[in-house]
């Protein structure tokens, strides 16, 4: 976590991730299990959401004594994506997609974990070769590589070990949310996945 690729070039930046990742393993390190993910989920900050999950790492380290300055409550988040980056640590996808959606996950992603398939899928946007309005719409094409870091974040590995199965379990998790309904663009990252080769041939590229 400290050594490249996962430094920051400002070297202000790369001193407030480094405190905020020594506060988390140390309040992590606290909790019961054999990996970090068992440490994880026994902290109660994966229940607790991704906004509420930084307020249990402050209390603790309260509690413990140790110096925490108010402006680096929100500093957290971007040391917490180098642990879920790294695949130290593994979010549900109900933490993953909550009302804080986790802001820079796709180019932490594409930075971090898998650097050439970020670039294929950006080709592909480019291209439009997946028939969709992610290559024109930024707003779309964001929407679309958070949507595969989601799935990346939540289930390992990296934008070729993807499945069918997991994108499914993702656009049916997105449904709930949505009472039953997913928006036509809620697709876009599935055909894109198809369109890259990701699944076996014999896997449609629709989703019904």
């Amino acid at each position: 976590m400290f050594a490249p690729p996962f430094p920051v070039d400002s070297k202000i930046s790369e001193a407030t991730r480094r405190r905020g990742l020594r506060r988390i393993l140390d309040w992590l390190a606290d909790e019961p299990g054999g990996t970090w993910q068992d440490r994880w989920l026994a902290s109660g900050a994966d229940t607790a959401g991704n906004t509420a999950w930084r307020t249990l790492a402050v209390e603790w380290t309260r509690a413990k004594g140790i110096g925490f300055a108010e402006e680096s409550y929100l500093h957290l988040g971007g040391s917490l994506r180098t642990l879920i980056c790294g695949d130290v640590i593994r979010p549900s996808l109900s933490w993953l997609t909550g009302p804080a959606t986790v802001r820079w996950l796709a180019s932490d992603m594409a930075r971090l974990r898998d650097p050439s398939g970020f670039a294929e899928l950006d080709a592909l946007i480019e291209a439009g070769a997946h028939g969709s309005a992610a290559s024109t719409e930024r707003f779309t094409r964001m929407e679309v590589l958070s949507r595969i870091a989601t799935v990346m974040a939540a289930k390992g590995g990296g934008v070729r070990d993807i499945t069918a199965g997991d994108c499914l379990e993702l656009l049916t998790f997105i449904s709930e949310k949505v009472n039953g309904r997913l928006r036509r663009n809620s697709l876009n990252f599935y055909q894109l996945l198809h369109t890259l080769g990701v699944f076996p041939l014999y896997v449609s590229a629709t989703v019904r």
